[in-house]
């Protein structure tokens, strides 16, 4: 009689044979991205995690210099006030100069500039009369940024809020 019995890999087996290829493919991306992306861990460094819905907001006080993710380029200072704020002062909380406010991500930060060439600074250059403040936090998407509105809005009282994304 000719035998129909199946084989059946035991529970045992179907594991070895699903998590030991998982492991290495997951271990395989990690050295990728720390040997593709080596400076990825910067951003890290200038925020910290929330417990609200924004996730994550700029790291008060700190400074660090930095010179790319992808290609070297020269280094530029990234700042982070008290108020976690891309700024090297401390902002008043009111202002008798037309306040701005500008949110968004990284473009808005001025991820490849220092503080004095951002579009920020050289709005208030150009008008004396004119405080730009830069709420901008790199990685944030546009529910990041309305929910970030709702925490700092009314804490700096601006004339004028600005959204920018590219």
């Amino acid at each position: 009689m000719p035998s129909s019995e199946k084989k059946v890999i035991p529970i045992f087996g179907w594991t070895i044979i699903i998590i030991i290829p998982l492991t290495i493919l997951l271990a395989a991306i990690e050295l990728t991205l720390r040997f593709l992306l080596p400076e990825i861990n910067v951003l890290t460094q200038i925020i910290e995690p929330t417990s609200d819905s924004r996730n994550f907001i700029l790291k008060a006080n700190t400074k660090i210099h930095y010179q790319g993710l992808y290609e070297k380029h020269d280094p530029v200072t990234w700042e982070i006030n008290q108020q976690n704020l891309r700024s090297d002062h401390i902002e008043n909380k009111t202002s008798n100069k037309f306040r701005i406010l500008t949110y968004g991500d990284s473009e808005t930060y001025g991820w490849s500039v220092d503080i004095q060439n951002s579009w920020q600074r050289v709005m208030e250059q150009i008008d004396p009369n004119v405080e730009v403040l830069n709420v901008g936090v790199p990685g944030y998407n546009a529910e990041n940024v309305s929910d970030h509105m709702q925490y700092t809005i009314a804490e700096y009282h601006p004339r004028h809020a600005h959204l920018f994304f590219q």
